[in-house]
């Protein structure tokens, strides 16, 4: 009985501490000494307008014991529990990947390409709607980078009007079998409505060539690939 009342009376020093910040509030109450150093430590932060130090120094009437103590601990805390932004996954897949993940109707994760940023021009418009009106297509994938600047040459409302088959697996309405019914082996392919074919992304005026486009097309204002080639 005497060994455990000594052990039921054991000061709270003695004791085991498991809250992780009933140490912090125990330091800061019992040794008032420390606290000014303490707190400096914890706000040397460049978006803490006013340290307690300096707050200390200039104030003609200094706040009492409670309060001196209050005020910095509140700030600590919420500065504990501040949130951290970062930008949201999918905003951050679109803008460096070109893509991003959704869901389909059967449950089934897949990815679509993020949407066409630049604005067409009137000509580029006019030879979309030919390429549709004979039947041209192109053939790519989500996930390729040529497939992508392709888009972008052609505009946010000429691109709208293009025939575009989906050859990655993992690509929203993808139809693998008719890539490979017509043996497309790198991306962008374009199968135009002539039965000729453009491999890689091209400038527009290649592609109204090609595809036998009359009217007039002016290369000069569609922008300038940056490089060609394709995706394998």
């Amino acid at each position: 009985m005497e060994n455990q009342r000594a052990a039921t009376t054991k000061p709270l020093a003695s004791r085991r501490i498991h809250h992780p910040y009933l140490s912090l509030l125990i330091l800061i109450f019992s040794a008032p000494c420390t606290v000014s150093g303490l707190l400096s430590h914890f706000y040397t932060r460049s978006d803490t307008t006013t340290s307690l130090q300096s707050h200390l120094d200039t104030t003609a009437h200094p706040p009492s014991r409670r309060a001196a103590l209050s005020m910095p601990l509140a700030l600590l805390l919420s500065t504990i529990s501040r949130p951290v932004q970062a930008a949201p996954p999918v905003a951050v897949m679109m803008e460096e990947l070109g893509y991003f993940p959704v869901t389909n109707q059967k449950g089934d994760t897949v990815y679509i390409s993020a949407r066409v940023q630049r604005g067409s021009t009137d000509q580029a418009v006019a030879l979309a709607a030919h390429l549709r009106k004979t039947g041209a297509v192109m053939y790519g994938a989500f996930w390729c980078p040529h497939c992508r600047q392709q888009k972008e040459i052609f505009g946010r409302e000429a691109w709208a009007s293009v025939n575009y088959v989906e050859c990655a697996a993992q690509g929203a309405g993808a139809d693998v079998a008719l890539c490979r019914k017509k043996k497309v082996d790198g991306y962008p392919t374009w199968v135009l409505g002539n039965g000729k074919t453009v491999g890689g992304e091209a400038p527009l005026g290649e592609i109204a060539s090609k595809s036998g486009f009359r009217g007039e097309f002016d290369q000069g204002l569609e922008p300038e690939l940056p490089g060609s080639g394709s995706c394998r």
